[in-house]
C-alpha cells in the first residue's frame, strides 16, 4: 500500500504558528529485514526566529513528538538526522580551551565552523559540532618522543 509521505511530512510542520514556509521534496523509503522503514527527504523549513532556536533542533524536537501514518509510524529515539543542504561549513577549528581536553582522559570537545551560503542561507544554522578528533582540530595534541 502507497502512502503520501509528502503530505505528512508537510502537515507536521503546517499546524504550527512556527513556520512561515515548508515544502517537501524527494521522498524516499525503504524498508529492512526487521520490518522497520526508513525515510529521507529534503524538506525547506523557514522557521520563525524564537529566542535564536536553530533550525536543527526545531526540527529534531518536532520529531520526537511525532507520529506518521495514522500512527503507525513514530520515529525511534534519537533516529532523525538533520544535514544542511546548500551550504557549506569550512575552516573547522577548537574553541578555545577545548583542547585541553585531548590531554589526559580525551573525549568530545567543541569545534566552531564557518557556514557559507551556497544556495540557501546560513541563518538558523549551528556552526558548532561535537568531536573527539585530537589531531585534526589540536596541533598541540600530536606529542611524542624526542630525537636526540
Amino acid at each position: 500500500m502507497w502512502f503520501d509521505f509528502t503530505l505528512q511530512f508537510q502537515s507536521l510542520y503546517n499546524d504550527s504558528q512556527e513556520y512561515e514556509h515548508i515544502n517537501v521534496s524527494r521522498v524516499k523509503l525503504s524498508k529492512s529485514k526487521d520490518g522497520l522503514v526508513a525515510t529521507s527527504t529534503n524538506l525547506c523549513l523557514v522557521v520563525k526566529s524564537k529566542d535564536g532556536a536553530f533550525v536543527e533542533d526545531v526540527f529534531k524536537d518536532k520529531a520526537k513528538t511525532v507520529s506518521l501514518y495514522g500512527g503507525n509510524l513514530a520515529f525511534i529515539g534519537d533516529s532523525a538526522e538533520f544535514k544542511p543542504l546548500g551550504v557549506i561549513f569550512k575552516d573547522w577549528k577548537a574553541r578555545d580551551g577545548e583542547c585541553d581536553k585531548c590531554e589526559g582522559a580525551g573525549g568530545e570537545f567543541v569545534i566552531d565552523g564557518t557556514c557559507v551560503p551556497k544556495t540557501w542561507s546560513c541563518r538558523g544554522l549551528k556552526n558548532t559540532k561535537m568531536t573527539d578528533d585530537c589531531v585534526t582540530y589540536c596541533d598541540s595534541s600530536a606529542s611524542g618522543a624526542e630525537l636526540i
